[in-house]
């Protein structure tokens, strides 16, 4: 029994002996271990320090990809997008300080033209001169009218003077003695979409050549039809082709398809603009582009139920009717300037 004894006393010996070794290479293991996240931990926190007094700067890409290793890569990515962010709004700071210096360039320079204008229309008066004085007057007046950019709506008088004074000037210009005829009454505070009529009239000038004859002449006549009030400009000057008619009028039966397809798809009504310029961006042509942004506005006044009509006239030349929705109070105008 005394052998078998210490033979068992050594082999107990040998298992505390073991268990010692495996206890020292766990405890030193979960020492390297633990000192190895602590120091990943504790670097991230230096980092993040870092952040708070406004230095950006990533770290080294982790070695391990475990949830330490997750969380740098992450830290990483939130100091790129803050980066990203952050130069992104001092590019919008410059871009506006930039904005701001062209606005207020464009306020000033207007006003300074328009106060030359002034000078330069009393200077005319105190000459005698009449009929500067009146060309000075309309465009500073034209000019006042342009210059309201807030304004997207006008009255038809307001739209009606303003067209007047480009006639006048453009009269000027040719050396023309035609005419621009005005219904006697009509409603002058009826509301539509600033600049309306202008690209009409400069259509009768450039297309029609009515400046070129010597009983030219451009008429505008308003009256009501049923639930609508119609518009209509007509010139004594080039009359338009058939064929240009019927393609314009396709033209038009196309948008107004595309405006009513689309117009299900604005939640508001600052997407007008954005629906605008991709209707412009699906190949209008050029020459079609002044009367489509007309109608185009005018769809956005008035809906769908808004038409407009190019035709030839019994006087030999072209009419532009716009059909509108809506009976205004037709009277007299209260100033007549024409």
């Amino acid at each position: 029994s005394g052998p078998l004894i210490a033979q068992s006393n050594g082999i107990m010996v040998q298992y505390v002996l073991m268990y010692l070794v495996f206890l020292i290479c766990a405890l030193f293991l979960a020492h390297f271990m633990a000192r190895s996240i602590t120091n990943r931990i504790s670097s991230v926190i230096h980092q993040m320090s870092k952040v708070r007094k406004g230095t950006l700067s990533p770290m080294a890409s982790p070695v391990y990809h475990d949830e330490i290793g997750d969380l740098i890569d992450t830290y990483n990515y939130m100091t790129r997008k803050m980066d990203q962010l952050m130069e992104e709004q001092a590019k919008s700071a410059e871009e506006l300080r930039i904005a701001e210096f062209h606005s207020l360039q464009a306020q000033i320079n207007p006003h300074f033209i328009h106060n030359t204008l002034q000078c330069l229309a009393n200077n005319a008066l105190a000459n005698n001169d009449l009929a500067q004085y009146d060309y000075i007057t309309a465009l500073g007046q034209m000019m006042r009218y342009a210059m309201e950019i807030s304004q997207t709506v006008s009255s038809l008088g307001e739209e009606l003077d303003y067209v007047y004074r480009y006639f006048t000037l453009q009269k000027m210009r040719f050396c023309s003695i035609a005419e621009f005829k005005i219904c006697p009454v009509y409603p002058r505070l009826f509301l539509l979409p600033k600049m309306t009529l202008q690209p009409l009239i400069e259509n009768c000038i450039y297309h029609g050549g009515v400046m070129k004859k010597t009983d030219g002449f451009i008429e505008f006549t308003a009256e009501t039809e049923g639930n609508f009030f119609v518009l209509s400009i007509c010139d004594n000057g080039q009359p338009i082709a058939a064929e240009r008619a019927l393609e314009m009028q396709k033209s038009f039966s196309m948008q107004k398809d595309w405006f009513v397809e689309r117009y299900a798809q604005l939640e508001t009504a600052s997407n007008y603009r954005s629906l605008a310029l991709g209707y412009y961006a699906d190949g209008i042509p050029r020459e079609h582009i002044g009367i489509n942004n007309v109608f185009m506005r005018l769809l956005f006044h008035f809906g769908a139920d808004c038409t407009i009509e190019i035709l030839a006239n019994d006087y030999g030349g072209t009419t532009v009717r716009l059909k509108l929705p809506g009976q205004p109070q037709v009277s007299a105008p209260d100033t007549i300037y024409f």
